[in-house]
Protein backbone atom coordinates (compact mmCIF):
# COMPACT_ATOMS: atom_id res chain seq x y z
CA UNK A 1 0.00 0.00 0.00
CA UNK A 2 1.67 3.27 -1.10
CA UNK A 3 -0.03 5.05 1.82
CA UNK A 4 1.94 3.00 4.39
CA UNK A 5 5.57 2.84 5.48
CA UNK A 6 7.19 0.47 7.95
CA UNK A 7 9.28 2.14 10.66
CA UNK A 8 10.78 1.58 14.10
CA UNK A 9 9.86 3.87 16.99
CA UNK A 10 12.45 5.29 19.38
CA UNK A 11 11.39 2.76 22.02
CA UNK A 12 12.07 -0.16 19.65
CA UNK A 13 8.50 -0.93 18.61
CA UNK A 14 7.91 -1.85 14.97
CA UNK A 15 5.20 0.42 13.62
CA UNK A 16 3.48 1.42 10.41
CA UNK A 17 3.10 5.05 9.41
CA UNK A 18 -0.02 5.56 7.34
CA UNK A 19 -1.34 8.62 5.55
CA UNK A 20 -4.93 9.05 6.69
CA UNK A 21 -5.92 12.43 5.33
CA UNK A 22 -4.71 15.17 3.03
CA UNK A 23 -6.63 18.36 3.53
CA UNK A 24 -10.33 17.51 3.69
CA UNK A 25 -9.85 14.15 1.97
CA UNK A 26 -9.83 11.29 4.46
CA UNK A 27 -11.14 13.22 7.47
CA UNK A 28 -13.86 10.60 7.97
CA UNK A 29 -11.16 7.94 8.28
CA UNK A 30 -9.38 9.99 10.94
CA UNK A 31 -12.51 10.58 12.99
CA UNK A 32 -13.59 6.93 12.94
CA UNK A 33 -10.14 5.72 14.04
CA UNK A 34 -10.12 8.33 16.82
CA UNK A 35 -13.58 7.18 17.93
CA UNK A 36 -12.51 3.53 18.16
CA UNK A 37 -9.01 4.08 19.58
CA UNK A 38 -9.59 6.63 22.29
CA UNK A 39 -11.51 6.98 25.53
CA UNK A 40 -13.15 3.89 27.05
CA UNK A 41 -13.43 2.03 23.73
CA UNK A 42 -9.66 1.51 23.66
CA UNK A 43 -9.71 -0.84 26.68
CA UNK A 44 -12.67 -3.01 25.67
CA UNK A 45 -11.54 -6.52 24.78
CA UNK A 46 -14.19 -6.92 22.07
CA UNK A 47 -12.71 -3.94 20.22
CA UNK A 48 -10.45 -5.39 17.53
CA UNK A 49 -9.98 -2.12 15.61
CA UNK A 50 -6.32 -1.45 14.90
CA UNK A 51 -5.10 0.79 17.76
CA UNK A 52 -3.68 4.21 16.98
CA UNK A 53 -0.52 4.97 18.94
CA UNK A 54 -0.40 8.56 17.76
CA UNK A 55 -1.79 10.98 15.18
CA UNK A 56 0.70 13.37 13.60
CA UNK A 57 0.02 16.38 11.40
CA UNK A 58 2.44 17.91 8.92
CA UNK A 59 1.01 20.85 7.03
CA UNK A 60 -2.34 19.51 5.74
CA UNK A 61 -1.38 15.82 5.96
CA UNK A 62 -2.50 13.63 8.87
CA UNK A 63 -0.48 10.50 9.65
CA UNK A 64 -1.34 7.63 12.00
CA UNK A 65 1.26 5.62 13.89
CA UNK A 66 -0.09 2.06 14.02
CA UNK A 67 1.32 -1.22 15.35
CA UNK A 68 2.99 -3.47 12.81
CA UNK A 69 0.92 -6.65 12.99
CA UNK A 70 2.26 -9.97 11.68
CA UNK A 71 0.06 -11.21 8.84
CA UNK A 72 -3.12 -10.66 6.86
CA UNK A 73 -5.91 -13.23 7.13
CA UNK A 74 -5.50 -13.56 3.37
CA UNK A 75 -2.52 -15.82 4.09
CA UNK A 76 -4.05 -17.94 6.87
CA UNK A 77 -4.67 -20.97 4.63
CA UNK A 78 -4.68 -22.12 1.04
CA UNK A 79 -2.23 -21.76 -1.83
CA UNK A 80 -0.97 -18.38 -0.62
CA UNK A 81 -0.11 -19.72 2.83
CA UNK A 82 2.78 -21.69 4.27
CA UNK A 83 1.14 -21.84 7.71
CA UNK A 84 -0.18 -25.18 8.98
CA UNK A 85 -3.27 -23.81 10.71
CA UNK A 86 -5.95 -26.25 11.82
CA UNK A 87 -9.69 -25.77 11.56
CA UNK A 88 -9.63 -24.83 15.25
CA UNK A 89 -6.97 -22.18 14.61
CA UNK A 90 -8.93 -20.73 11.68
CA UNK A 91 -12.30 -20.74 13.43
CA UNK A 92 -10.82 -18.91 16.43
CA UNK A 93 -9.53 -16.22 14.05
CA UNK A 94 -12.82 -16.06 12.14
CA UNK A 95 -14.79 -15.68 15.37
CA UNK A 96 -12.51 -12.77 16.29
CA UNK A 97 -13.23 -11.25 12.87
CA UNK A 98 -16.97 -11.54 13.51
CA UNK A 99 -16.49 -10.15 17.04
CA UNK A 100 -14.65 -7.19 15.51
CA UNK A 101 -17.66 -6.46 13.32
CA UNK A 102 -20.07 -6.96 16.21
CA UNK A 103 -18.25 -4.35 18.27
CA UNK A 104 -17.99 -1.66 15.60
CA UNK A 105 -21.64 -2.25 14.70
CA UNK A 106 -22.53 -1.72 18.36
CA UNK A 107 -20.67 1.61 18.24
CA UNK A 108 -22.49 2.58 15.01
CA UNK A 109 -19.66 2.01 12.53
CA UNK A 110 -20.03 -0.10 9.38
CA UNK A 111 -16.67 -0.98 7.82
CA UNK A 112 -17.95 -1.60 4.25
CA UNK A 113 -14.71 -3.31 3.18
CA UNK A 114 -14.73 -6.19 5.65
CA UNK A 115 -12.97 -8.73 3.46
CA UNK A 116 -10.44 -11.05 5.07
CA UNK A 117 -7.42 -9.15 3.73
CA UNK A 118 -8.35 -6.24 6.02
CA UNK A 119 -8.01 -8.41 9.13
CA UNK A 120 -4.50 -8.71 10.59
CA UNK A 121 -3.26 -11.55 12.80
CA UNK A 122 -0.36 -11.41 15.26
CA UNK A 123 1.03 -14.86 14.39
CA UNK A 124 -0.04 -18.27 13.10
CA UNK A 125 -0.76 -20.92 15.79
CA UNK A 126 0.06 -23.78 13.35
CA UNK A 127 -1.52 -26.49 15.47
CA UNK A 128 -1.19 -28.96 12.60
CA UNK A 129 2.60 -28.59 12.65
CA UNK A 130 2.84 -29.63 16.30
CA UNK A 131 -0.26 -31.86 16.27
CA UNK A 132 -1.26 -30.16 19.51
CA UNK A 133 -4.00 -27.68 20.35
CA UNK A 134 -2.44 -24.23 20.60
CA UNK A 135 -2.43 -22.82 24.11
CA UNK A 136 -1.74 -19.25 23.05
CA UNK A 137 -4.06 -17.67 20.52
CA UNK A 138 -3.15 -14.71 18.31
CA UNK A 139 -5.21 -11.55 18.43
CA UNK A 140 -6.95 -10.40 15.27
CA UNK A 141 -7.18 -6.71 14.35
CA UNK A 142 -9.54 -4.97 11.92
CA UNK A 143 -7.69 -2.55 9.66
CA UNK A 144 -8.37 0.09 7.00
CA UNK A 145 -11.50 2.10 7.80
CA UNK A 146 -11.24 4.27 4.69
CA UNK A 147 -14.66 3.26 3.36
CA UNK A 148 -16.33 3.07 6.79
CA UNK A 149 -19.41 5.05 7.75
CA UNK A 150 -20.47 6.18 11.22
CA UNK A 151 -24.01 6.62 12.47
CA UNK A 152 -24.24 8.68 15.68
CA UNK A 153 -26.40 7.31 18.53
CA UNK A 154 -29.27 9.67 17.70
CA UNK A 155 -29.76 8.07 14.25
CA UNK A 156 -32.57 5.46 14.53
CA UNK A 157 -31.68 1.91 13.52
CA UNK A 158 -34.10 1.96 10.59
CA UNK A 159 -32.34 5.09 9.24
CA UNK A 160 -28.85 3.57 9.30
CA UNK A 161 -28.70 2.90 5.57
CA UNK A 162 -26.29 3.42 2.69
CA UNK A 163 -26.74 3.85 -1.06
CA UNK A 164 -24.31 2.94 -3.82
CA UNK A 165 -20.86 1.40 -3.77
CA UNK A 166 -18.52 1.80 -0.79
CA UNK A 167 -16.15 4.64 -1.51
CA UNK A 168 -12.93 6.08 -0.16
CA UNK A 169 -11.00 9.24 -0.87
CA UNK A 170 -7.94 7.44 -2.27
CA UNK A 171 -9.74 5.65 -5.13
CA UNK A 172 -12.56 6.59 -7.57
CA UNK A 173 -15.80 4.62 -7.64
CA UNK A 174 -15.10 3.40 -11.18
CA UNK A 175 -12.11 1.48 -9.81
CA UNK A 176 -14.21 -0.48 -7.29
CA UNK A 177 -13.41 -4.15 -7.98
CA UNK A 178 -14.55 -5.99 -4.84
CA UNK A 179 -17.23 -8.72 -5.03
CA UNK A 180 -20.73 -7.27 -4.84
CA UNK A 181 -23.84 -8.72 -3.18
CA UNK A 182 -27.20 -8.04 -4.87
CA UNK A 183 -27.97 -4.96 -2.77
CA UNK A 184 -24.95 -3.15 -4.22
CA UNK A 185 -26.23 -3.68 -7.74
CA UNK A 186 -29.38 -1.63 -7.14
CA UNK A 187 -29.89 2.03 -6.40
CA UNK A 188 -31.95 1.26 -3.31
CA UNK A 189 -30.83 2.00 0.27
CA UNK A 190 -29.32 -1.03 2.01
CA UNK A 191 -28.10 -2.10 5.44
CA UNK A 192 -24.30 -1.50 5.55
CA UNK A 193 -23.96 -3.72 8.63
CA UNK A 194 -25.37 -6.70 6.72
CA UNK A 195 -22.96 -5.81 3.91
CA UNK A 196 -20.06 -6.27 6.36
CA UNK A 197 -21.36 -9.73 7.28
CA UNK A 198 -21.58 -10.74 3.62
CA UNK A 199 -18.15 -9.36 2.74
CA UNK A 200 -16.45 -11.26 5.54
CA UNK A 201 -18.20 -14.55 4.78
CA UNK A 202 -17.81 -14.37 0.99
CA UNK A 203 -14.07 -13.94 1.39
CA UNK A 204 -14.01 -17.36 3.10
CA UNK A 205 -16.14 -19.03 0.42
CA UNK A 206 -13.17 -21.22 -0.54
CA UNK A 207 -12.86 -22.58 3.01
CA UNK A 208 -14.78 -25.57 4.37
CA UNK A 209 -14.29 -26.75 7.93
CA UNK A 210 -16.22 -30.02 7.29
CA UNK A 211 -18.15 -29.29 10.49
CA UNK A 212 -21.80 -28.71 9.44
CA UNK A 213 -22.75 -26.54 12.44
CA UNK A 214 -19.94 -24.12 11.58
CA UNK A 215 -20.16 -24.22 7.78
CA UNK A 216 -23.91 -23.56 7.90
CA UNK A 217 -23.35 -20.31 9.79
CA UNK A 218 -20.79 -19.14 7.25
CA UNK A 219 -23.18 -20.06 4.44
CA UNK A 220 -26.00 -18.07 6.05
CA UNK A 221 -23.70 -15.07 6.42
CA UNK A 222 -23.14 -14.93 2.67
CA UNK A 223 -26.79 -15.31 1.72
CA UNK A 224 -27.62 -13.12 -1.32
CA UNK A 225 -30.76 -12.02 0.51
CA UNK A 226 -29.65 -9.41 3.05
CA UNK A 227 -32.82 -9.83 5.12
CA UNK A 228 -32.03 -13.50 5.71
CA UNK A 229 -28.41 -12.92 6.76
CA UNK A 230 -27.69 -13.03 10.48
CA UNK A 231 -26.39 -9.88 12.09
CA UNK A 232 -22.78 -9.96 13.23
CA UNK A 233 -23.99 -10.55 16.80
CA UNK A 234 -26.26 -13.43 15.77
CA UNK A 235 -23.49 -14.99 13.68
CA UNK A 236 -21.00 -14.71 16.53
CA UNK A 237 -23.44 -16.29 18.98
CA UNK A 238 -24.08 -19.22 16.64
CA UNK A 239 -20.37 -19.79 15.99
CA UNK A 240 -19.57 -19.68 19.71
CA UNK A 241 -22.40 -22.15 20.39
CA UNK A 242 -21.19 -24.49 17.64
CA UNK A 243 -17.57 -24.47 18.83
CA UNK A 244 -18.55 -24.88 22.50
CA UNK A 245 -20.47 -28.05 21.63
CA UNK A 246 -17.39 -29.71 20.13
CA UNK A 247 -14.41 -31.30 21.87
CA UNK A 248 -11.30 -29.21 21.08
CA UNK A 249 -9.51 -32.26 19.66
CA UNK A 250 -12.16 -32.55 16.95
CA UNK A 251 -10.97 -29.21 15.53
CA UNK A 252 -7.38 -30.38 15.18
CA UNK A 253 -7.96 -31.21 11.52
CA UNK A 254 -6.93 -29.57 8.25
CA UNK A 255 -9.45 -27.40 6.44
CA UNK A 256 -10.73 -28.25 2.98
CA UNK A 257 -9.75 -25.48 0.59
CA UNK A 258 -11.26 -25.13 -2.87
CA UNK A 259 -8.86 -24.75 -5.76
CA UNK A 260 -8.70 -21.16 -7.05
CA UNK A 261 -10.50 -20.72 -10.35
Amino acid sequence: NPLCWAARAADGRDVVIRVLAIGSHGRKHVEILKLLSQNHYSVIDRNHAIPVFELLAYQDVTFAILPKVGFSMLFAYGSLSWAKNSVGDLIDMIMQCVEALDFIHYVGVAHMDAFKDNFLVQFWPESLASNRIAITRPRVYLNDFETAVYFPPDVPLEKRLSVGLPSGDSFPLERYSRPKPPELLSEQPYDPFKLDVWQLAISFVDLTTTIPSIDSVMEAMRSPDASSRPSSREALSKLVEAVASLPPQSLLIPPVVADPE
